[in-house]
């Protein structure tokens, strides 16, 4: 399994895309200090990027987003195996309220049930938050993902109440981005790419440093085992991967990267049309 041309050349995109918004949140970003953490704010601001991207930043550990990636996948939340492979990551910012895979776990298989009995269904929705958490500390960052079939491929779009441009916008690109893959996946159709509306997007003032990005474009595939169509085996697939495989500085065998330096414009939703 390789990426196609396409994809690699998205990547590049992808990358520039990424330093551009966050120069954009430097210059013109509003200054505050919600929670006394001074920060540089836009609001209801939108971003499209193709599902197979990671963004290759100053100070990113590629295994670290796989990981991540792979919990949501399985439907669990681990934090020791997060501490194992990013032993330096700020690791108190791993809670319950970033728990992405035990919040969506038992949503998933009705997303694909709800594209494969119609691909043209409108209500694959997830939810990330509980009514309880509205108004509190636990409500988490990702508010909603739905997924819909364009042309011969899943899109997903995501909805998020607030939008961290360094130490968190990165690693929810491989997230969403390893999502469609997986929904593709079970759907039999193509992992396209994702829109991102951040109703609150920032950058706090003391990660400013870690917001450079490399020129190198990085592309990411999950090489899920073909016979494995349906939604609990691939959370099988993903735990395993977790658990019983040897991991590299990048990951682990089913959590494939390439590492590029060509230039290419980016599809938008647009173009899968």
């Amino acid at each position: 399994m390789k990426p196609t041309d396409q994809q690699i050349l998205n990547s590049k995109h992808a990358n520039n895309s990424y330093s551009n918004y966050v120069s954009y949140l430097k210059a013109e970003g509003v200054k505050g200090s919600p929670r006394g953490l001074p920060t540089r704010a836009r609001y209801n601001e939108q971003l499209q990027f193709p599902a197979t991207t990671m963004i290759n930043r100053r100070g990113k550990v590629p295994a670290l987003a796989a990981m991540e990636a792979l919990q949501v996948i399985a439907g669990i939340f681990d934090k020791d195996k997060i501490a194992e492979v990013a032993p330096n990551a700020k690791l108190d910012l791993f809670t319950d309220q970033s728990a992405y895979g035990p919040r969506i776990a038992s949503q998933m298989p009705k997303v694909i049930e709800a594209l494969n009995h119609d691909k043209l269904d409108r209500r694959a929705v997830v939810f990330f938050g509980r009514p309880e958490e509205v108004g509190t500390a636990g409500l988490p960052c990702t508010l909603t993902a739905q997924f819909q079939t364009v042309g011969q491929g899943i899109y997903g779009t995501f909805n998020m109440r607030s939008s961290d441009g360094v130490w968190g916008l990165p690693y929810d690109i491989v997230v969403f981005g390893a999502l469609i893959q997986a929904v593709a996946h079970c759907t039999s159709r193509k992992p396209l790419g994702m829109t991102l509306n951040l109703a609150n997007a920032h950058l706090y003032e003391n990660t400013l440093k870690d917001a450079e990005v490399r020129k190198a474009g990085v592309t990411f595939l999950l090489d899920f085992p073909k016979h494995m169509l349906r939604w609990e085996e691939l959370e099988m697939w993903a735990s395993n991967e977790i658990y019983g495989q040897p991991w590299g500085t990048w990951g682990p065998p089913g959590f494939k990267f390439w590492v590029n330096n060509t230039e290419k414009k980016a599809p938008t939703i647009e173009d899968y049309l």
